[in-house]
């Protein structure tokens, strides 16, 4: 303080200034500096180990040093530190803090931090127990203890009471959670007071995870011999690689009895092991096919982590996935999907003659793998799989539903006259969502593993296995390929659903190498392969006479065809279907002849206007006895043409 007489002022900084009165009198005084009270708080009191906890100093006064110690051995001079205590129990927080003049205050907090100790596996296999204990100090003695635990991917949890002590050989979570799938768990504690969760950190939605090991998995699903499948592994491999997963099953690699492909998008085609990248992880996938029927087994394996997104990287194009889980995940819940066209799947069983894909699928089901069409627009993107289970996966047409008066899809299909090649998953129409342009409602064509039979519509120099344009009053066409290197001279096409196109509308399909036009009867017409001929190009119109006219490419809308289809199956027993084709309306005899050229049965003798017609034979002569095995002719013939087909028999 100061004494003095009189009013003035005062210059200077504390704790020295200088006062000048008004009296001719000077005097140095000396101010006390403010005293610092000491203040703190935690970001939390109550935790579980490893406890991350954050200090912030709240002292009043002007501070220039602080001095922490937690309690534990460990201290820090920074004003607001952070404190991580990895063993449990209770400990007392103090704080030290330095004002000018070295003036201190110091605030102890006793028994301030609390934290617990919980005991659980990272991993565990299906023959282990799951032992999860919990040891806390005397401070916090939870009278509340319950343990949340479900399958991997699940929504809902169980609940059961945690023991306060775990005997040996005990389990808190039963023996039929110890799966594939992996365990996620949460914990909650409170002492009718305090409350504390494990994990911290919304557990409910961002469990605990115990990962399984799995010694030995067996594939679940066969393997047929000479099948192609999309194979992929949903789990984090001890070894991930192709000849430890395959070669204690298969010996070595070696293609007469078993090979592995897959897509290369950079070279459009597919590359055969060891030329591709040989590590195997989940979310990837491949072609497998062996000579044998033997399932491969996969050693020592784990569930794979389901607390966070499975990222996978899509280049442009196609790419082969799988789905890194053991169970089913909705398309619609993978983040990115949107972008990118719904994933492609193969049918269970498919061999050279049964190859075939199905599109737009729903799910990504588990031990699957899929194609996946990135558009080129969108450039390398990444998806992101969360790991939540859906229902089953329930079979979804391809053509589209709840369509307008003035919408309509047909499904295309081929099949090879005398073999079982086919490929029936083409999709087109009109639609009010689509554009005139390529869009999200088209899917490109996936690249076949066997290219025997294909239709392909084209736009742009792109294979489509749907496409559709915005309805028209007047019509639209479509132009088709199909490749056939089946053998087969003869493909029967299908235009399913004619029924749905406008009333107005008809229906033409021209042989633009040919410059002819091929007659559809009821949906159906026949398509003739020369021998060595590998592909031949169509236009498909639908609309009105006028638009047709100018659609046509100058070809004649009207067919002309004379044609006998090679009869289907064949070789055959019992019976087998004989389909032709009339350019004209004329009196029609179809005829079954032996080698020796002796009349077996006569199958058709009337006349028939120009369309499309089959007929059945059973094998039997025109007196209805069964005749042997053998090679047999078959004869149509009109007031104009004739033609023959060989016919097998097999008893």
């Amino acid at each position: 303080g100061w004494t003095g007489i009189g009013s003035g002022s005062y210059t200077g900084t504390d704790p020295e200034t200088t006062i000048t009165m008004n009296k001719p009198l000077m005097q140095t005084a000396q101010f006390e500096p403010e005293k610092p009270v000491c203040r703190f708080f935690a970001s939390r009191t109550l935790g579980v180990k490893p406890f991350g906890v954050e200090f912030a100093d709240s002292s009043k006064g002007q501070i220039f040093a602080w001095d922490w110690d937690f309690g534990d051995g460990a201290s820090d001079t920074r004003q607001h530190p952070s404190h991580i205590y990895n063993s449990p129990g209770s400990y007392n927080v103090s704080l030290s803090v330095t004002g000018l003049g070295d003036i201190q205050d110091t605030l102890i907090r006793t028994d301030y931090i609390t934290t617990i100790e919980i005991t659980s596996p990272d991993t565990t296999t299906p023959d282990d127990q799951i032992p999860i204990s919990v040891l806390s100090p005397e401070i916090f003695q939870p009278t509340i203890r319950i343990l949340y635990y479900r399958l991997g991917g699940e929504t809902d949890y169980k609940q059961s009471i945690l023991p306060e002590s775990i005997g040996p050989g005990e389990s808190v979570i039963p023996q039929e959670y110890i799966t594939l799938r992996g365990i996620e768990y949460y914990i909650y504690l409170s002492d009718g007071t305090k409350d504390v969760t494990y994990p911290e950190d919304d557990p409910e939605s961002n469990p605990a995870i115990i990962r399984v090991k799995i010694p030995n998995q067996t594939i679940p699903y066969n393997i047929e011999p000479r099948i192609y499948r999309m194979v992929t592994i949903p789990m984090d491999l001890e070894t991930p690689e192709v000849m430890p997963l395959f070669g204690d099953d298969y010996g070595e690699y070696d293609k007469r009895y078993w090979r592995l492909f897959r897509w290369d998008q950079s070279r459009d085609e597919y590359s055969e092991y060891p030329d591709f990248n040989s590590d195997i992880f989940p979310g990837m996938a491949f072609w497998l096919i062996t000579s044998e029927s033997i399932k491969f087994d996969i050693d020592n394996g784990y569930s794979v982590q389901s607390s966070k997104l499975f990222n996978i990287e899509l280049n442009t194009g196609y790419n082969q996935i799988g789905n890194p889980y053991a169970f089913d995940v909705a398309w619609s819940d993978v983040i990115n999907s949107d972008l990118v066209q719904k994933p492609v799947v193969c049918a269970d069983y498919y061999d050279e003659e049964n190859f075939e894909y199905e599109y737009n699928k729903d799910f990504l089901e588990a031990w699957k793998g899929y194609f996946v069409y990135n558009p080129p627009e969108n450039g390398p993107i990444t998806i992101s799989i969360p790991a939540v289970e859906t229902p089953a996966a329930v079979t979804k047409s391809n053509a589209l539903t709840n369509l307008s008066e003035d919408e309509f899809v047909l499904q295309l299909k081929i099949r090879g006259s005398s073999t079982r090649y086919r490929d029936e998953q083409n999709y087109l129409g009109m639609l009010h969502s689509a554009s005139n342009n390529p869009d999200m409602s088209d899917f490109v064509e996936a690249p076949p593993m066997v290219d025997k039979l294909r239709l392909s519509i084209l736009e742009d120099g792109v294979r489509y296995a749907g496409n559709y344009y915005p309805v028209s009053p007047s019509g639209a066409y479509w132009d088709l390929e199909i490749f056939n290197k089946t053998g087969d001279l003869d493909i029967r096409l299908n235009i399913e659903d004619l029924e749905k196109i406008p009333g107005d509308f008809k229906v033409w399909l021209l042989d633009t190498g040919d410059k002819s036009s091929l007659r559809i009867s009821e949906g159906i017409a026949n398509i003739h392969f020369e021998s060595g001929e590998t592909l031949k190009k169509f236009r498909l119109i639908i609309g009105t006479e006028e638009y047709a006219g100018e659609s046509n490419m100058e070809i004649d809308l009207v067919p002309t065809e004379f044609f006998l289809a090679q009869n289907y199956p064949n070789p055959f027993n019992p019976s087998t279907t004989i389909e032709y084709q009339l350019s004209e309306q004329s009196s029609v005899t179809l005829e079954i002849f032996d080698l020796l050229g002796k009349k077996v049965i006569t199958l058709v003798k009337t006349n028939q206007s120009a369309g499309s017609y089959s007929t059945v034979w059973d094998g039997t002569s025109q007196n209805g006895q069964s005749v042997p095995s053998g090679l047999y002719m078959c004869r149509l013939s009109t007031k104009n043409q004739t033609a023959v087909r060989k016919i097998i028999l097999i008893r």
